[in-house]
């Protein structure tokens, strides 16, 4: 991610909101029937960054839930007050670290993850902070349901090369799909921010599709 100019502002925005929450450990029993409007299907994003993502999946898919999670409030204030004069009943924002996130939500109660373009902590040192790191990827899979998937999207292959192999030899995933081109043969994909000016320059986005 980018510098941003830091919001002082934006934590106190965030806490006022009714759309975001900033207490998703209190909330662990409400997610599929308090929170929304409509009991459905549950969608989350970890690190939605400034959102573009997260709010056209949102709009397109009304008949399923979808929960934005970011830890940077001055980045995620940007989306929210987008969400807040759209008004979208099946979108809502958690502000905090996702590390937590096997004791946010309860086992098998979430559809599909998507995670894209998330810091690549390129240093060896710094594996363990990378979100595809065995140790995360252990807790989506106790917070997916059966057969339901993850969705990785980055442009560095390092990371896209090490997410692989985290998968396959650390976790119960099934890696079912693994492409080095996504643009190249596939159409109608929502993309992100940083996604678009990638792949503008010309560089390949990697993705890959685990299923529990």
């Amino acid at each position: 991610m980018g510098r941003l100019r830091k919001k002082p502002w934006a934590e106190d925005y965030l806490r006022g909101s009714n759309i975001v929450i900033t207490d998703p450990l209190d909330n662990i029993n409400k997610w599929e029937k308090d929170l929304f409007k409509k009991k459905q299907e549950i969608w989350i994003e970890i690190g939605m960054g400034k959102g573009g993502h997260t709010l056209e999946l949102a709009k397109q898919n009304p008949n399923k839930n979808i929960i934005g999670i970011e830890i940077f409030p001055s980045v995620q204030v940007i989306p929210v007050k987008k969400a807040e004069e759209i008004k979208l009943d099946n979108l809502l924002f958690i502000s905090g670290d996702a590390s937590n996130i096997d004791e946010w939500f309860k086992k098998e109660s979430i559809e599909r993850i998507f995670i894209n373009f998330p810091d690549p902590w390129p240093k060896e040192r710094h594996a363990k902070r990378r979100l595809l790191f065995y140790k995360f990827l252990n807790k989506y899979y106790d917070i997916l349901k059966k057969s339901c998937i993850i969705e990785f999207k980055t442009d560095q292959l390092p990371l896209f090369e090490f997410a692989i192999e985290e998968a396959k030899d650390k976790t119960k995933f099934k890696v079912k799909k693994i492409t080095r081109d996504l643009h190249k043969n596939s159409k109608n994909i929502i993309k992100t921010e940083y996604e678009k000016k990638f792949s503008s320059m010309g560089n390949p986005i990697f993705y890959l599709n685990l299923k529990k």
